[in-house]
């Protein structure tokens, strides 16, 4: 994970505004949300693990609950504020698209994940998982286009729902 994060920070300001043709954005302005949405509450954890395991642990089951509570009031959130745009999409092939994308991430995560297979399910839910989050990030500081953060909205639904079944078929798994 510490590795996909440091990928996102390095790779992503700089390759937006060559991917993009006609995207202006500073790679500061691009960084500097990342590292502080996605880098600092890693490094935050692993100094907790590292330092305060005692604490780490206790607090470990509290810290699930809000994030699960946090994702299942996103996803409520993505879906009722954007309806309108969201029924806008059927027929586009941007579900498709999403569905591909995410499959692919987790087919990706799973086949690099390594030969242990508990380390192989956590790579390809967090390789799947964690994109839609850091594409959030410079779409709200450098893009105006909303077709983009519909894209994102899409991506980040079938994303969730994706997730939640894989992470519901590799529990049965086991």
């Amino acid at each position: 994970m510490a590795l996909l994060t440091a990928g996102t920070i390095l790779f992503m300001p700089f390759a937006l505004p060559l991917i993009i043709p006609g995207l202006e954005a500073d790679p500061w302005k691009i960084a500097r949300p990342l590292l502080l949405f996605i880098v600092a509450p890693l490094v935050l954890g692993m100094f907790l693990n590292a330092f305060a395991r005692t604490f780490a642990a206790r607090i470990r089951a509290g810290v699930g609950i809000i994030a699960t509570l946090s994702l299942i009031l996103l996803f409520a959130l993505l879906v009722a504020l954007n309806l309108r745009a969201l029924f806008g999409v059927i027929g586009s092939g941007a579900i498709l698209a999403a569905i591909l994308y995410v499959v692919g991430l987790l087919i990706a995560g799973w086949i690099l994940g390594g030969s242990n297979p508990e380390k192989r399910k956590l790579m390809a839910l967090g390789t799947a998982g964690r994109n839609f989050g850091a594409a959030f990030v410079p779409a709200a500081t450098s893009f105006t286009d909303p077709k983009i953060e519909v894209a994102l909205i899409v991506n980040a639904i079938v994303g969730i729902i994706l997730l939640f079944l894989a992470a519901a078929w590799l529990k049965r798994k086991s």
